[in-house]
């Protein structure tokens, strides 16, 4: 017999964890990347460019798509 109560506990666990995982690069990584002008050795496009600038300022992406 599986002690659901074991499960739960987990599975909540697991959904926290999720929760916290963290998400886009680091602001001194955004900052580092935009003084490079690259990104694993490929120039930045306009738009890394305009997103990295965000998370400098202290932007966090919340992970969820744009309808």
């Amino acid at each position: 017999m599986i002690d659901f109560s074991i499960v739960r506990k987990h599975v909540r666990y697991l959904l926290e964890r999720a929760k916290k995982k963290k998400i886009g690069p680091s602001k001194v990584k955004a900052n580092k990347m935009l003084a490079d002008d690259s990104a694993q050795g490929h120039a930045l496009t306009g738009k890394q460019k305009k997103l990295f600038r965000a998370i400098g300022h202290g932007w966090k992406p919340s992970g969820k798509k744009a309808a």
